[in-house]
């Protein structure tokens, strides 16, 4: 009798045990997903105004200079020198650069075996079509051309932070503090054509700049030859390395993007210099050596008429 009740006893203070412990870590993650939802917005306005004005300098792949400059949110360049690297594929030396002004937007490019010119190769004006529409166009370019890295505190190449948390697109499975970092767990609330789960790491002290973010996306797919249904999934991997600070936002060094067709993508800042402030007349053609926007040389019908005549492999 004794020996069952020591038996009965040791078992209850273990079962108690088991469900204090249990009950600290469900407590200890909502607490900490609590905070996460209280300050990351607050995070995301710090760096939507500190990333007003910015220049960065570095280089990724091929490229060997890369450039990115924003004033005032909407005035934006992304310039881009390319040229073959020793033991790889050749390429062409050029350069390339997409301007987004108040009024205008426009892209060139500078083929150095055609000549040391740039060559207009995309305009629009706010005449073309609504500025809103512009606007939301051309950014979407600047993105696709490489101007992610820049925000990549908060946005890589799949995925923007600024609508994790309002869009109802995501559904957030755990969110845990671990050795200064927040580990967070997502996937997409409502899909029917794909499903994605994943993982990120965000740094609290460091103004919740995202570290490491690993998205594995499954979509259904339909066989040509069988019409069977199958399922074909993709992972990547972002990882971000940062440097000092300056006021509170950390300044990005390099950015690492694994699992894409074409192998693992790399971008370095050389420079990243917040609160940098720049001329009117960068953002102009002129500037490039091109004729001012209201010149009849840049009329936009006669520069898409170039374009489909071959005259510029960007369009």
């Amino acid at each position: 009798m004794k020996n069952e009740l020591l038996r009965f006893l040791s078992h209850s203070l273990l079962l108690v045990f088991a469900i204090s412990i249990l009950g600290r870590t469900v407590y200890s993650s909502d607490r900490d997903l609590v905070r996460f939802k209280q300050e990351y917005p607050k995070a995301l306005a710090r760096f939507d105004e500190a990333l007003s004005h910015v220049k960065a300098k570095g280089h990724a792949g091929n490229i060997d200079d890369y450039v990115i400059i924003i004033q005032n949110k909407l005035k934006k360049i992304v310039r881009i020198h390319s040229k073959s690297k020793e033991g790889e594929k050749p390429i062409p030396e050029h350069e390339f650069a997409m301007v987004i002004g108040k009024n205008y937007a426009f892209q060139a490019a500078k083929h150095y075996n055609e000549g040391s010119q740039f060559v207009l190769t995309d305009l629009y004006k706010n005449s073309d079509q609504p500025a809103a529409s512009l606007a939301n166009k051309e950014e979407s370019e600047f993105i696709a051309k490489g101007g992610n890295y820049i925000y990549c505190s908060y946005m890589t190449k799949n995925i923007n932070l600024k609508f994790f948390l309002d869009s109802g697109y995501y559904k957030i499975l755990s969110c845990k503090l671990e050795n200064d970092a927040a580990v967070i767990r997502f996937t997409n609330a409502n899909s029917a054509s794909s499903r994605f789960t994943g993982e990120m790491e965000l740094l609290p002290k460091r103004n919740w700049a995202l570290r490491k973010l690993t998205l594995d996306v499954s979509a259904p797919v339909t066989r040509i030859r069988s019409k069977n249904q199958d399922s074909a999934s993709l992972k990547s991997t972002t990882t971000v390395e940062y440097g000092e600070e300056a006021d509170g936002i950390p300044m990005p060094k390099s950015i690492r993007i694994e699992g894409e067709k074409d192998g693992p993508n790399t971008c370095t800042f050389d420079e990243f210099a917040l609160g940098a402030q720049f001329s009117e007349s960068e953002f102009t053609p002129r500037h490039f050596g091109l004729p001012d926007v209201d010149s009849p040389a840049t009329d936009p019908q006669r520069v898409r008429q170039r374009i489909l005549a071959g005259c510029s492999i960007w369009g």
